[in-house]
């Protein structure tokens, strides 16, 4: 940012001749030797000189003199006095592309972000230096988003990022800032980038697989659900080889158990549950992943489990400790888990379920009953047949 202004300034200063008046001359060397106090007094001698002499320090051919008090006012960090004489300076000389910019970095040190953003987005940059454009894109953002102005936020972002596509930082906000707004194809394109440029950064490969696992949930098609997931798995990985934290494992658990691999996701979630037993997601993703590889016994203890954590939701995981317990066929159980989980249309599928098994099984009472009265019929006409005397029917 310092070297953007150094630039504007040593431009600035070619474009004043020279002066009749003391001080000018002066506060231009003290301003090139860096002695931005004793410029400043040059610069207002100078001025002072001009109203003593009965001429009129506000007119335009005087603008540089205030432009160049709030330069080295804005180099001294004195922001409140430099954004007072830059917007002096801006009034005698209306669209200045020096005072806009120095104006606006002013604001922006001084933490005025929402002056900064409305400055620094009226300048026509299209004339600077394709790194200074991308400075000021990026500082535009900066403030849109401290300012907590969410849409101009991603729009400002969006531009920094294609301004400034090698720099990471910029990649990952607008990623980030794309996510948070739903954009998620946008979102993955640019944290994929960002964690590409800053592949040591955790952070980033975070972003992106939260970002997979969004897309894969979005997803309808089941091999290209499948596909994206395990690109999320591999992000995840990263994070866990960096630091295989709670958060870390937790993620990754959840990546491999949308690609399908349960075995893998029930080792990272036990892991998990080591490293923070009183959180109820693991738990409850254990609980899915055993359902998913049908080993639906192994499902019910974390299910269970996870009921008795802090802010468990308790609607999910009755849920599916119903649909485990309808799987198993118990339905009294599945009944009493999909009642508490308030899932009528479980209870509905249970209970047609139980009834149709009922009346299976009476089907297969009488049909038991048959064939013992057969069997017994059979036996009797054997007795018979054996009784002394007795001939068999001739057969017809």
């Amino acid at each position: 940012m310092q070297k953007t202004l150094c630039l504007l300034l040593t431009l600035s200063l070619s474009l004043v001749s020279a002066s009749a008046f003391a001080g000018w001359d002066e506060g231009v060397a003290a301003y090139t030797a860096k002695n931005y106090q004793e410029a400043i007094n040059q610069f207002v001698a100078y001025l002072d000189e001009i109203d003593q002499l009965g001429g009129d320090p506000k007119e335009a051919q005087y603008q540089p003199a205030y432009f160049m008090i709030g330069a080295s006012q804005f180099r001294l960090k004195n922001y409140q006095e430099a954004i007072e004489s830059l917007k002096t300076s801006l009034e005698m000389k209306a669209g200045d592309l020096n005072t806009q910019l120095t104006l606006g970095q002013a604001y922006f040190r001084s933490g005025d972000h929402n002056n900064a953003a409305s400055t620094l987005a009226k300048l026509d940059a299209g004339s600077l230096p394709k790194a200074t454009q991308a400075t000021i894109a990026k500082m535009v953002a900066t403030s849109y988003q401290q300012s907590g102005n969410t849409s101009m936020t991603l729009r400002g972002w969006e531009n920094a990022a294609k301004l400034n596509p090698s720099d990471a930082a910029s990649q990952f906000n607008y990623g980030t800032q794309a996510l948070a707004n739903g954009y998620t194809d946008d979102a993955i394109a640019a944290l994929t980038k960002a964690s590409s440029l800053d592949a040591k950064d955790p952070v980033k490969h975070r972003a992106l697989a939260t970002a997979l696992l969004r897309k894969g949930r979005e997803t309808k098609d089941p091999a290209a659900k499948k596909s994206t997931y395990t690109k999320a798995v591999s992000a995840a990985q990263k994070l866990v080889q960096a630091e295989s934290n709670f958060d870390n494992l937790l993620l990754l658990g959840e990546t491999q158990l949308g690609a399908k691999q349960y075995d893998g996701s029930i080792s990272s979630l036990n892991q998990a549950t080591t490293k923070n037993s009183s959180d109820w997601l693991p738990y409850y993703y254990l609980g899915q992943a055993h359902t998913a590889n049908g080993d639906y016994a192994a499902a019910i203890d974390p299910l269970e489990a996870a009921q008795g954590k802090p802010k468990a939701d308790q609607k999910k995981i009755f849920s599916q400790l119903g649909f485990v317990y309808e799987k198993q066929k118990k339905y009294p159980e599945a009944k009493e888990a999909y009642g508490k989980a308030g899932d009528q249309a479980g209870l509905r599928r249970v209970q047609e379920n139980q009834d149709i098994a009922e009346e299976n099984k009476g089907i297969e009472a009488q049909n038991k009953q048959i064939e013992e009265l057969e069997r017994q019929k059979k036996e009797l006409e054997r007795e018979m047949q054996a009784l002394p005397g007795t001939q068999s029917k001739p057969e017809e």
